[in-house]
């Protein structure tokens, strides 16, 4: 038995095969990073969902917990500015 495992590991993979496992792993990490990137925007559509609830009952909440869940509701709806690095390679010559 410890024969078949030692020609198991002495057995290299061709460039072929390794262009192939390549290829699967970086099919799988892009499928990983798109459902990774569906999970945190679920998250995040789920925190304003709470934190709209909190806006809604503030009655319960203290003062500067719901001030503070407004200013991070109002963030997250801002447009990011854009680099001044970002709107000269967006330039066309």
């Amino acid at each position: 038995m410890s024969t078949e495992s030692e020609n198991v590991e002495k057995k290299k993979l061709s460039y072929e095969e390794l262009e192939n496992v390549a290829r699967q792993l970086s099919q799988q990490a892009q499928s990983m990073q798109k459902k990774l990137q569906e999970a945190n925007l679920m998250n995040f559509f789920k925190r304003m969902d709470y934190s709209f609830a909190i806006i809604s009952n503030k009655s319960v909440f203290p003062k500067e917990f719901v001030e503070k869940t407004v200013n991070e509701i109002m963030k997250s709806m801002e447009v990011p500015e854009q680099k001044e690095e970002d709107k000269k390679d967006g330039e066309t010559e």
